[in-house]
């Protein structure tokens, strides 16, 4: 029963992989003015349960002058976790939750694949075009042989995917 189950969660997991590529297309806005990025995470997205704000703008000039930020909320979007200890991914979107064995990185790798734009329309002018944002912690190393030493309170591995940004 177990086997099949499995095949089914594959099944519907791949479902709606292809659902998402097919709608997914990147859409470029550029504002006619710089607006304060503190007030604007705080006002749009502090209150989140999961969100994220990458500032690059200490890097050198030209590229590295942009702040992302956003949130879980887009229509696309789902909360990736992993338990290295019990070797489970936990999948969270508006479909619903569906947990996949690990290890981390292959689940990753499909979920990143899901969200691959189909059109950039133009070229962006930034290195970031959404997808994974989050952390590895050190248990992962578990995925790549070493043994498992500690336990944390927080998941090993924690990434949204993101499907829209600010």
């Amino acid at each position: 029963m177990r086997l099949a189950e499995n095949f089914l969660d594959v099944c519907a997991s791949t479902a709606q992989q292809n659902k998402s590529q097919q709608e997914y297309r990147t859409v470029l806005e550029t504002l006619p003015f710089e607006p304060d990025a503190e007030a604007v995470f705080r006002a749009g997205f502090a209150a989140a349960d999961v969100s994220f704000w990458l500032d690059t703008s200490s890097r050198e000039p030209g590229r590295g002058r942009f702040s992302y930020m956003g949130d879980g909320s887009g229509p696309h979007a789902r909360l990736i976790t992993y338990d290295a200890h019990a070797g489970i991914v936990r999948i969270e979107s508006r479909d619903g939750v569906v947990e996949r064995p690990g290890p981390v990185l292959e689940r990753l790798e499909e979920q990143l694949h899901a969200l691959t734009p189909t059109d950039h329309g133009e070229e962006l002018p930034f290195d970031f075009d959404l997808g994974l944002v989050g952390y590895l912690g050190y248990e992962v190393k578990a995925d790549c042989g070493a043994s498992h030493a500690n336990r944390a309170d927080t998941p090993d591995a924690a990434f949204l995917l993101a499907d829209r940004m600010l």
